[in-house]
């Protein structure tokens, strides 16, 4: 009785040992290794492991688990016109709003640390652009339309009765600018460039008339 007590423990024992032994290797087979192991040009059996085998196929159905079951549109707008959420969400964004205006760091800083670098210039330069953009359309779109159907009619009014003066202003301020030592001299230099730029007779005859015009300017000054 004994000895058949024993054989039975005994074998019990064995089984045992066996499972686990026969488990922990299935674990182990499982799980690892992570790569296929080689001996030369042999692939050892049964690597890579069962699942980092077939890790790309069960991402892929993951994925598709999580859009078409977690993750639908019809769940996220539901979630998005929670109340709750929404009024946990808002508190969240007071909360961090509060905690950004409590600290001494500048507005520059806090763009800086989002990756945004020199944030007056780039708004500068965004705004160049987008005005530069409407500029031109506007132009394309307007090129031929007369500046009375553009301006306000009442600004049309008021620069019309201003015309007189300002050409009376225009034609005396240029008046005063030619009878000057500078316009004088600017007046020499235009049509010694103009002179210049001729050849043959017509450079003589335009030199001795220039020189006339002098010698008469200044013998009436």
């Amino acid at each position: 009785m004994k000895e058949i007590f024993t054989t039975l423990l005994m074998m019990v024992a064995t089984g045992a040992i066996i499972g686990g032994v026969t488990n922990y290797l299935a674990i182990k087979m499982i799980f690892k290794p992570y790569r296929a192991i080689y001996i030369g040009k042999w692939r050892l059996p049964f690597t890579p492991g069962l699942i980092p085998k077939r890790r790309g196929e069960m991402a892929e159905q993951m994925g598709k688990l999580v859009i078409n079951h977690l993750l639908t549109p019809e769940g996220i707008q539901k979630k998005l016109q929670n109340e709750r959420f929404q009024t946990m969400l808002t508190q969240f964004a007071v909360v961090e709003v509060e905690k950004k205006l409590k600290t001494e760091k500048t507005l520059e800083h806090l763009l800086e640390q989002i990756d945004i670098n020199e944030p007056a210039k780039m708004a500068e330069d965004k705004i160049g652009a987008f005005l530069e953009v409407k500029y031109e359309n506007w132009m394309r779109t307007n090129q031929d339309v007369a500046m009375k159907e553009i301006l306000p009619q009442k600004l049309v009014g008021k620069v019309e009765e201003q015309l007189p003066q300002l050409s009376n202003w225009i034609v005396q301020s240029a008046k005063n600018y030619f009878a000057s030592e500078e316009g004088k001299e600017s007046i020499q230099r235009m049509a010694d460039d103009f002179v210049q730029k001729r050849s043959g007779m017509i450079k003589s005859m335009l030199q001795m008339f220039f020189r006339q015009c002098e010698i008469r300017g200044k013998t009436t000054t």
